[in-house]
């Protein structure tokens, strides 16, 4: 990968996020971008919809460089823009809504919000005997 592109993307990214403009980002480092995808609509609640299918090359490539952008529409220029300037590939993918993913083609899958997992019960105190322990005592030379 290059190095360099790959830390202005990072870069870029963490700028969005921080911007508060209600992005969201994801990478594509285990599973690909459809990974990322599917992921992203179960933890939102909300479908997607592809402009056209990815090729498989595109919808399963891992990698530190790929991270899937989620913004509104006014912000989808302002961050094409920044990572155009910064030297940065930038495609969109289509747009968030619905309750389907699909992909322009054969696929649509339909999206259910993920349920959170159970919080884990508070570790437990280790239970104190009614009785108190005798100390031993250590012999004096």
């Amino acid at each position: 990968p290059n190095y360099a592109r790959t830390r202005a993307l990072h870069d870029l990214v963490r700028k969005h996020i921080r911007s508060g403009d209600g992005g969201m980002a994801h990478d594509a480092a285990e599973g690909g971008l459809l990974v990322a995808l599917a992921e992203s609509a179960m933890a939102g609640g909300s479908g997607a919809s592809l402009h056209a299918p990815l090729s498989t090359q595109d919808a399963f490539r891992e990698g530190p460089d790929l991270i899937l952008v989620g913004c509104t529409a006014e912000g989808a220029q302002a961050v094409t823009e920044a990572a155009r300037s910064a030297g940065v590939p930038v495609r969109a993918l289509g747009a968030v809504g619905g309750d389907h993913l699909t992909d322009g083609g054969e696929l649509s899958v339909a999206v259910e919000r993920r349920r959170p997992r159970p919080k884990s019960p508070p570790a437990r105190q280790p239970r104190r005997s009614a009785r108190p322990k005798k100390r031993r005592q250590r012999k004096r030379p």
